[in-house]
């Protein structure tokens, strides 16, 4: 549907996957500088993508230095529940208000500052080519209130 609907095309760094993320990640041996999640559809998103377990082998297949980027509905029970399984997985989880939507990025080792989250989002947008370039995606321009 991807390919069918929205255009995207395989790359040197975008493979396409028809799997669950769960079950790619657990195959995977690859490393990653982002992860990116989305898996929601209103307030369902499948549960087994919100566990400790899957937050650990999101954090197995990063990079040094890579980030997890996850698109979560805020008014569903689900987000504060999410938020803090994420907590108790990575060292720092920031969130950033996404227009209706939040996005809590996630990351191991030393706190970075906004700035320096935006001049990674840069280089990973250099390295990469993607199609909506990161450091233009409205999650990182306003940080959420804490809850």
């Amino acid at each position: 549907m991807a390919k069918k609907y929205f255009g995207l095309s395989e790359t040197e760094y975008l493979e396409l996957h028809d799997l669950d993320g769960r079950m790619y990640l657990r195959r995977s041996k690859n490393e990653y500088d982002i992860i990116m999640i989305d898996a929601y559809r209103g307030w369902f998103v499948p549960f087994h993508l919100l566990t400790t377990e899957f937050y650990e082998q999101t954090k197995d297949r990063l990079s040094d230095g890579g980030v997890v980027v996850q698109n979560i509905e805020p008014t569903t029970m689900l987000y504060d529940a999410a938020i803090a399984t994420m907590k108790s997985v990575y060292d720092h989880v920031e969130t950033y208000d996404a227009g209706g939507n939040v996005v809590a990025v996630a990351y191991s080792g030393p706190k970075r500052t906004k700035d320096q989250l935006l001049e990674q989002a840069g280089l990973m947008q250099d390295k990469y080519e993607l199609r909506y370039p990161l450091t233009e995606l409205r999650c990182f321009m306003m940080k959420t209130p804490s809850r």
